[in-house]
């Protein structure tokens, strides 16, 4: 696996920060979606998921901090939700900080990435890209003639929505102001506001939790207006500002420290609605994602096994063995 990032995970996301650690990216995982049920059930019996709550709360204008009526379990990694994805990448040879800037096709694919010369590189039968669309169809478009044209604008039309996330931690007193308030809510969503998508009150998923910590992620409007703003500080205090006027905390504009993070592809807005996608080359090369058949976690569970299988049978390798979900996903992680 070549992981541009740090850290494996895109954004099932974790910020390390001021002794303490932040979800920024994914928020939860519940099982509505294929396989996520089985997932679930693996990560709670080894312990990297638990319960977090049954219950997520909306704010609208005029009605105020309501609960939704929909009651199902929402799970979380006390370790921060990263630890999902460590956990499935225990076996698997990752090298991080490998971005790759070129593939080149010939009887295997010669795969090239930032800081390597062209000559070392990694050679591979097959290839599956797992980064969004619009990352995906850059680093396709210079393969024009071995991939179609049709199969690169269908690649190009796929729409993302951004969306801005603010990590904020507040002094240890405000931690009874917030359970005086409502000791039961542990996320807020803001349905029908211009610049509030959702609210997490993060510091309640740990084990051992110190002082508060808050996570505000904006609507899409707002992101797309500062998606190339420079300095997110500023963008970040408004934030908090707004959500501590919907929720008459006025103190939350006023934090001992925060962070905002940038994701330029949130949410895949205009999917392919299709398992994954093949580039219908040789070698073989497929893309996956959430983008591919649309929706969350679920979706790009969905899509990655999809892939294995589309790989599997254009290398005419051996059938992957039909094991449910949950057998496949305990002998990953054992």
């Amino acid at each position: 696996v070549l992981e541009k990032s740090r850290g494996v995970g895109g954004r099932m996301a974790t910020r390390r920060l001021q002794e303490t650690w932040a979800d920024h990216g994914v928020r939860y995982v519940d099982a509505q979606g294929a396989g996520l049920a089985g997932l679930i059930r693996v990560l709670l019996d080894r312990g990297i998921l638990s319960l977090w709550t049954d219950r997520v709360y909306e704010f609208r204008p005029g009605w105020g901090l309501q609960p939704e009526s929909d009651l199902y379990p929402r799970y979380v990694a006390p370790a921060g939700m990263t630890a999902i994805a460590k956990a499935l990448a225990t076996r698997l040879d990752v090298r991080l900080g490998c971005r790759v800037v070129k593939l080149i096709p010939g009887e295997t694919w010669h795969l090239v990435w930032e800081g390597m010369a062209a000559e070392v590189g990694l050679e591979a039968r097959a290839v599956v890209i797992a980064v969004p669309a619009p990352q995906a169809h850059g680093l396709l478009l210079p393969l024009i003639g071995l991939i179609s044209t049709e199969i690169l604008e269908r690649l190009g039309s796929i729409g993302f929505a951004p969306c801005l996330s603010v990590m904020a931690g507040y002094p240890q007193e405000r931690q009874a102001v917030l359970e005086q308030q409502n000791p039961t809510w542990r996320a807020i969503t803001f349905p029908e506001d211009a610049e509030l998508g959702w609210l997490g009150w993060d510091s309640s998923k740990r084990l051992s939790p110190g002082q508060p910590v808050l996570v505000v992620q904006s609507s899409t409007a707002l992101a797309e207006r500062h998606l190339e703003t420079e300095d997110l500080e500023g963008v970040g205090r408004v934030l908090l500002g707004c959500a501590g006027d919907r929720l008459q905390l006025n103190w939350l504009n006023q934090p001992a420290w925060m962070q905002v993070h940038r994701w330029r592809y949130a949410f895949a807005t205009q999917p392919l609605q299709q398992p994954c996608f093949s580039a219908e080359s040789s070698p073989p090369l497929i893309c996956c994602g959430d983008w591919c058949p649309g929706g969350l976690l679920g979706a790009a569970l969905s899509s990655g096994m999809a892939a294995a299988h589309q790989i599997s049978h254009e290398l005419e390798c051996l059938a992957i063995p039909d094991l449910d979900l949950e057998q496949m996903l305990e002998k990953l992680i054992l």
